[in-house]
């Protein structure tokens, strides 16, 4: 499709469509929709239990504000805020202890660089600074500083998905508790299981710290766990899945056994494994394999495209592009059959086959995609 038939499709205004801005956003979203991609790809191989879809878990609250008397103007909001900050840190040492987590652990992860980095279990963030709230009123909160509610703001940073669990549940259980302190979460965002279209994953909550005799103060906590683990891992995870499967196929659950849909999950899973350590033939026989097994197990249909994606993708790395288009079209077909031709889940099998296409040498087909990416992914 030509600038001019494209903009004539799209109903754009008058003027370049195609000019170098035009082309910078399209590779930023592109570079943007890849990392996506990569996250949810570790998310799917490490996250196995599916613990953050659980129905305990889902998002709940909306943008929540300070209770009365936490501060009459952004001043003395940020003034009183200090002592909150020194409150909710004690809080969360001894809640994370109660649950054998240490606070002061280090936590070794690999970037997406596979260069390593070392997270704490526990870090309290400075105060935000006044500078930033002011911005954040005036752009964010029309003026309205009582709905500034990451003025105080720390992360934890587990290494399992069990962890990660077992922390967001004893958090809304009210287990964070102390005397003359009370801890209420506000607002849950479990962005595991509604990831954001960039792809980041974590769980994002807003907690009511109340202080006898000093009211009351919203704090952010941001709950991450570190699943794309450092060098060697790699090998201890498939030894876990080689033991859940043994389990799976031994069970007698309808959804177990030697056929069923989660001994094939748990296959297509270890095929992630084989794709991220570049041994990509064994990968793609397990995510064969697990397709296979699915179709017959009649799992859902958005499991098996999603399988399909992985096959097309794990060609496009292997450098097997005619393949990699092959696999791409049929995930395309499914997602689009089975959700709709603009849902984001969708977007991600165009935005995969236009990268298959490119390497194949189909420029038009190519830019077709990512065109449609564009306007129907990007803008949405």
């Amino acid at each position: 499709m030509g600038c001019t038939s494209f903009k004539a499709k799209y109903q754009l205004p008058p003027g370049p469509v195609c000019g170098p801005a035009t082309l910078l956003l399209l590779q930023n979203i592109l570079g943007m929709m890849q990392a996506r991609n990569a996250c949810r790809e570790v998310a799917t191989r490490e996250l196995m239990l599916g613990l953050m879809n659980e129905e305990v878990l889902k998002s709940f609250g909306g943008s929540p504000g300070h209770p009365e008397g936490a501060g009459t103007d952004l001043a003395e909001l940020h003034e009183k805020a200090g002592s909150f900050m020194v409150e909710l840190e004690k809080m969360i040492k001894g809640f994370l202890r109660r649950l054998d987590i240490d606070p002061l652990a280090e936590i070794k992860a690999l970037d997406e660089e596979e260069k390593e980095k070392v997270f704490k279990a526990f870090t309290m963030a400075g105060l935000k600074t006044m500078e930033s709230c002011k911005r954040k009123m005036t752009d964010d909160y029309d003026g309205d500083h009582m709905r500034i509610c990451d003025v105080v703001r720390c992360s934890i940073v587990v290494e399992t998905e069990e962890q990660l669990a077992a922390v967001l549940k004893a958090l809304l259980d009210g287990q964070m508790k102390g005397k003359g302190v009370k801890v209420t979460v506000a607002r849950l965002k479990n962005r595991f299981a509604e990831p954001m279209f960039t792809g980041i994953m974590d769980c994002l909550l807003n907690v009511l710290v109340e202080v006898e005799g000093q009211g009351g103060h919203v704090c952010e906590i941001q709950d991450i766990a570190m699943v794309y683990k450092a060098k060697g891992e790699h090998e201890r995870a498939l030894e876990e899945y080689e033991v859940a499967l043994k389990l799976s196929k031994a069970s007698s659950h309808p959804k177990n056994g030697e056929e069923g849909e989660r001994t094939a999950i748990t296959i297509g899973n270890m095929g992630a494994v084989y794709k991220a350590m570049k041994n990509y033939d064994k990968a793609l026989e397990l995510y064969k394999r697990s397709v296979e097994m699915m179709e017959k197990a009649g799992a859902e249909k958005a499991t098996i495209h999603n399988t399909v994606g992985q096959i097309a993708d794990t060609y496009r790395v292997a450098g097997r592009y005619s393949e990699a288009v092959e696999w791409g079209e049929r995930s395309l077909a499914g997602k689009e059959a089975e959700l709709g031709k603009n849902h984001p889940q969708t977007l991600v099998s165009v935005n995969n086959l236009a990268l298959a296409c490119k390497k194949a040498g189909d420029l038009d087909r190519a830019v077709e995609l990512f065109e449609r990416c564009l306007f129907y992914g990007a803008v949405k």
